[in-house]
């Protein structure tokens, strides 16, 4: 919603929704890594497939204005799903990327080009450029204020409704900092984070208030409690 004060048009997102993608097929075949072209950078699984279905289809009527997704494969599967759901274009932002620490990635992750991005989903919205860009190697607490940034550059320039298509750092990250939560805070309140789970976020009194954690109830399929992988 935009909102105009005297001469000043001030531009308001008032709803926002955080999405975890759809369950890995890496963590369903041990052995797909063995064959992939990007070892890092898995896919969805069928069952993910599905997951992703229900989350458009619970979206649908919601009014969403934009739709951000990390860059990782499984989220932009799941997020191209959604979107055709929806009916909107996805914007890709690599601050919502996940957590990009040693411990996972021995080196930088190779992820899709570009170019190739856009030609496996056409609904990416290819006039958008990332806000946040994530380094390598980063800690726990960088990826938190990472993907906290990148949520207050959405919320700052963007208006309506926006979902998040990310991981569960992207999840975490963003409710730290809109809330204003410590960790240990946010933890208690999300419980698991499953595959393809909702928050939502609405703007009230000039601050964000939480009416969803980590909410399934859309989906059949309730897996992956992971909370940052």
């Amino acid at each position: 919603m935009s909102r105009r004060i005297g001469a000043v048009r001030w531009i308001v997102v008032e709803i926002i929704w955080l999405a975890r993608h759809g369950s890995r097929l890496d963590f369903v075949d041990p052995e797909w890594h063995k064959t992939a072209e990007r070892r890092n950078d898995p896919p969805i699984s069928a069952d993910g497939l599905g997951q992703a279905a229900q989350l458009g289809a619970r979206l649908r009527q919601e009014n969403i204005s934009h739709i951000f997704s990390s860059p990782f494969l499984r989220c932009l599967m799941t997020a191209d799903i959604a979107a055709r759901e929806i009916g909107r274009s996805l914007k890709v932002e690599s601050g919502f990327s996940e957590w990009l620490n040693a411990d996972w990635f021995p080196q930088r992750p190779v992820l899709l080009r570009r170019d190739e991005m856009e030609q496996q989903f056409p609904s990416i919205d290819r006039t958008y450029s990332s806000r946040v860009q994530p380094s390598y190697p980063e800690s726990g607490d960088a990826v938190l204020e990472r993907t906290g940034t990148a949520i207050s550059e959405v919320a700052r320039e963007y208006d309506g409704v926006v979902l998040v298509v990310g991981h569960g750092a992207t999840v975490y990250g963003s409710l730290l900092r809109l809330l204003g939560l410590t960790f240990d805070e946010t933890s208690r309140i999300l419980g698991e984070v499953h595959y393809c789970c909702l928050c939502k976020l609405s703007r009230q009194d000039g601050g964000w208030h939480l009416d969803l954690a980590a909410d399934v109830s859309h989906l059949e399929i309730r897996s992956g409690g992971d909370r940052f992988h």
